[in-house]
């Protein structure tokens, strides 16, 4: 393309191209792309298990999509397992991902591993939060310097 988007418009760019793809037959993703900011995604995924997401803002990522009768929270991305995060930013507070968390695990449906890596600074009420809402919890502020032999940081 030759004309530059907004972030808005590019993202409904990418929703429109990757419509027709049978979601219900993804079971990982690798995305930066907004689907919770779907209903109808996160209904149609119901198979998906691992969610990988690079340089996401976690303010904004995980707002909640406003459900419409016959759908609830339960059946958002029902089968999702693990999310890994690398390089998560923070325009605003942790909130809407505490609550997204949070309220996988309420209606008995909890996130078994989430692993945030480079993440920035979370305060410890805020990591207690999440480790009371998934079962297992790897976080590191990527302060190690892990990379491989080839010198390259390994994401996931």
């Amino acid at each position: 393309m030759n004309t530059l988007l907004g972030e808005e418009e590019a993202d409904q760019l990418c929703f429109d191209t990757i419509a027709y793809i049978p979601w219900e037959e993804v079971i990982e993703l690798i995305t930066p792309l907004p689907i919770l900011h779907s209903e109808e995604l996160c209904v149609q995924m119901s198979n998906l298990t691992r969610l990988h997401l690079g340089a996401v803002d976690l303010s904004t990522w995980f707002i909640e999509p406003d459900f419409h009768e016959p759908h609830t929270f339960k059946d958002l991305l029902r089968g999702l397992d693990s999310i890994s995060i690398i390089k998560p930013s923070l325009s605003g507070d942790l909130s809407p991902f505490t609550n997204f968390l949070s309220r996988r695990a309420a209606v008995g449906n909890p996130i078994s591993l989430l692993r945030l890596s480079y993440h920035p600074h979370m305060g410890e009420d805020v990591v207690e939060r999440i480790e009371c809402a998934v079962k297992d919890f790897e976080g590191d502020d990527g302060d190690d310097g892990d990379e491989d032999e080839d010198g390259d940081e390994d994401y996931y």
